[in-house]
């Protein structure tokens, strides 16, 4: 449910998850699985059943048996549609050489004139398979990303722990940072400051302390405060649109799958101040605790 909607958020057309769809309102996708195909005695029979339920929007799985087979088993349903005024909507791929797969059925559907019917392909994709695909000119229109997408392949876990970045003494905040080699963490309460050129691009973001006059645009803003939310949450809709915005807002630079440059975070000059000054106040209290 959460990583349809995250997915959503970032960019996905919809989701094939219909509970997600009901419940936050995005748009449904799907197809069907290998086992609708093999309930039926022949692959026909299933495409044609499929069809007469979905004649507005059906995509035909063709690799449960044979791709080429299967391409042409869509293409006598693809026409038998036309008869009554229907289009099939596209054919899906999900296993196998994707890429030379994709250009044979793009052939096939091409020589019976279905130059209409698109080609969709699933199957353990991520964006280095999809950038691979289109880089070598497979013939796919449109991708289905699953595992890869809700699951975390390259780094399993994520590590979060609590920390303070101050405390209150008689009613005045005291900043508090942590100095351990490697986890050191910034005090004081913050705002993040996003900088733009005159193109509307994004040119770096600097961290500074909460009541600092810095040229950018705040992005933090408060939601809880004493236990109560304070701030009226955005629809979903809202939130993929402003996402949407700061990916267009960003680079291509920084969007490279391959040799990305960092995109510079720096931290204000009062917070190094005072990060330099807490450290050497917590070092010199150590040192003489010792």
């Amino acid at each position: 449910m959460k990583a349809a909607r995250a997915s959503y958020i970032a960019g996905a057309n919809g989701t094939s998850n219909v509970l997600a769809g009901m419940h936050y309102g995005i748009p449904v996708y799907g197809t069907m699985a290998h086992s609708y195909i093999m309930f039926f005695n022949t692959e026909t029979e299933a495409f044609r059943a499929f069809a007469k339920t979905f004649p507005q929007n059906s995509t035909l799985l063709i690799d449960t048996y044979d791709d080429l087979t299967g391409a042409q088993n869509a293409t006598t349903i693809a026409k038998e549609m036309e008869k009554h005024g229907q289009k099939l909507h596209a054919v899906r791929l999900d296993s196998g050489d994707l890429l030379t797969i994709s250009k044979q059925v793009r052939k096939i559907l091409d020589k019976n004139g279905l130059q209409y019917v698109r080609i969709f392909a699933s199957g353990d994709l991520d964006e280095y398979k999809i950038a691979e695909l289109e880089e070598h000119g497979a013939k796919i229109d449109a991708y289905g990303v699953g595992t890869r997408m809700s699951t975390s392949i390259d780094r399993p876990y994520v590590d979060a722990v609590y920390k303070l970045s101050g405390k209150e003494e008689n009613h005045t905040f005291v900043p508090a940072m942590k100095l351990s080699k490697g986890k050191i963490t910034l005090p004081g309460r913050k705002q993040i400051f996003r900088q733009k050129d005159k193109n509307r691009k994004c040119v770096r973001d600097i961290i500074g302390l909460e009541h600092e006059k810095i040229e950018g645009e705040p992005l933090l803003i408060k939601v809880i405060e004493n236990g109560k939310m304070v701030h009226n949450m955005p629809s979903l809709e809202d939130v993929r649109k402003n996402c949407l915005r700061n990916l267009a807002e960003l680079p291509e630079e920084y969007k490279k799958l391959k040799n990305a440059p960092l995109y510079p975070v720096e931290l204000s000059s009062q917070l190094k101040k005072i990060k330099k000054q807490l450290t050497r106040r917590i070092t010199t209290q150590e040192h003489k605790a010792n």
